[in-house]
């Protein structure tokens, strides 16, 4: 059992590297893969807009289903659109899939669930719901002109950081003050509705956390 200092230190290393290698890729046409008005005419072009908004408005529009203060986005930078980034593109494509925490193949809608339940904290909706049907076709519709099956580039996966140096607590802490506590905070509280805790019942759950460190 982790003890809740050391769960909260390590919810703090595990955002901060996915932050961390958020910011080093680079946006492959975001506005390209997404843009609103391009999007089919009728209810699968609105369905494809409103999963959009799910994803960037999650906490206002899902607030029956999150606990967290926090969005998709804050995990899938650019509403799953830039390349090391938590990207969307091309995850469409690979479901279903064996998972191996679930000893099961699972559906899209699986793993989507899973980010409810432990990314947000909360409950997933049904999986025939608006909700659930609008998340799918937004990944979809970023996911076109990729080969179903075509497994991620390994140029777009999220980077695993390689220190030169054992891990230290005062390294850590000295990058935080200067690349996190501004927005963050200096507590890792974040600001309500703006940026996202890193610990805490109003961010993701220890669920989360082991499912970021290993995959």
């Amino acid at each position: 059992m982790l003890t809740p200092i050391l769960r909260r230190r390590c919810s703090l290393a595990a955002l901060a590297a996915l932050v961390l290698a958020a910011c080093a890729g680079h946006p492959p046409g975001g506005a390209a893969l997404y843009d609103a008005g391009a999007l089919p005419a009728g209810p699968v072009g609105q369905s494809i807009q409103y999963g959009h908004e799910i994803i960037v408005k999650t906490h206002r529009l899902m607030h029956d289903y999150v606990r967290a203060d926090m969005s998709c986005a804050a995990c899938h930078i650019a509403a799953g659109t830039q390349s090391r980034g938590g990207s969307f593109v091309g995850v469409y494509g690979r479901f279903p899939q064996w998972n191996k925490r679930a000893h099961r193949v699972i559906a899209l809608q699986d793993r989507i669930a899973e980010c409810f339940l432990y990314s947000m904290n909360g409950k997933a909706p049904a999986y025939d719901s608006k909700a659930m049907v609008a998340i799918v076709a937004y990944i979809a519709w970023v996911s076109r002109g990729t080969p179903v099956g075509a497994k991620q580039p390994a140029s777009d996966r999220y980077i695993e950081p390689l220190p030169a140096k054992a891990p230290s607590a005062a390294r850590g802490k000295a990058l935080y003050a200067q690349q996190c506590s501004t927005c963050h905070q200096a507590d890792g509280e974040g600001l309500a509705g703006v940026y996202p805790p890193l610990w805490g019942t109003r961010s993701f759950n220890q669920g989360a956390v082991w499912r970021i460190s290993i995959e």
